[in-house]
């Protein structure tokens, strides 16, 4: 009977050391989880530029559908010129070109107040010179109040 009470006192004795010991391992455990879950929300990289090289712009045929546009981003970090000529194949076919800056485009698509760098308005051909500075741009072969596609022929470039 004694020895039975030495072992309850002895257990007694460590309860608090053991029961703050398991404590510790299971804030131990939950830390480790904690510091080495995946986060949830994924870390993007910062955002890499790629700026409009010197060169050509747009050559040869571009066809555009009826009622629809086609345009190509100018990204630019330094000032440039931009020139370049186009032409359909009938006189009656007449297409606008224009440049305008890339917060413009949403009112230009929605035939809103906007302010054109360069246009040339609904003609058979032309064409369009001017010193860009830097910034985004779009140059737009805009064929969207005729009823049918147009094959335009361009050479634009960028220097």
């Amino acid at each position: 009977m004694l020895e039975k009470y030495r072992t309850e006192e002895s257990i007694w004795h460590w309860r608090w050391p053991i029961i703050v010991g398991v404590v510790l391992l299971v804030l131990f455990g939950i830390q480790m989880l904690r510091v080495n879950m995946r986060p949830t929300v994924p870390i993007s990289a910062p955002e890499t530029r790629t700026y409009t090289s010197s060169g050509q712009l747009v050559s040869g045929e571009v066809v555009v559908p009826a009622a629809d546009y086609y345009a190509k981003r100018i990204d630019l970090n330094r000032r440039a010129k931009i020139s370049g000529e186009f032409r359909t194949g009938d006189i009656k076919s007449q297409v606008s070109v224009l440049v305008i800056r890339e917060s413009d485009l949403d009112n230009w698509r929605r035939d809103l107040n906007y302010n054109p760098i360069a246009q040339t308005g609904y003609v058979p051909g032309g064409k369009i010179i001017h010193v860009l500075e830097a910034g985004a741009y779009f140059l737009i072969l805009d064929n969207r109040r005729n009823d049918t596609s147009r094959s335009i022929r361009t050479d634009f470039n960028l220097e």
